[in-house]
């Protein structure tokens, strides 16, 4: 059986996006992460944009609990 996760990063509040993605995704891995994967979600009103966030979507073994943040 699996479990999966979700993590919600804003990109306009991060200044290194990429390294703080990459970092997620070691951990994750270390911590037996089998699969991976991120969708961007934005919206607006006319030419402004008020919500650009990413969303990874993380799935692990049961058998070894995680903890992503500690």
């Amino acid at each position: 059986m699996t479990f999966t996760t979700d993590i919600s990063l804003d990109i306009r509040k991060n200044g290194d996006f990429t390294k703080q993605k990459k970092e997620v995704q070691t951990k994750a891995y270390s911590l037996n992460c089998f699969r991976c994967y991120g969708n961007h979600e934005f919206g607006g009103i006319n030419r402004t944009i008020t919500r650009n966030h990413y969303v990874m979507t993380l799935w692990f073994e049961e058998e070894k609990r995680p903890c992503l943040f500690y």
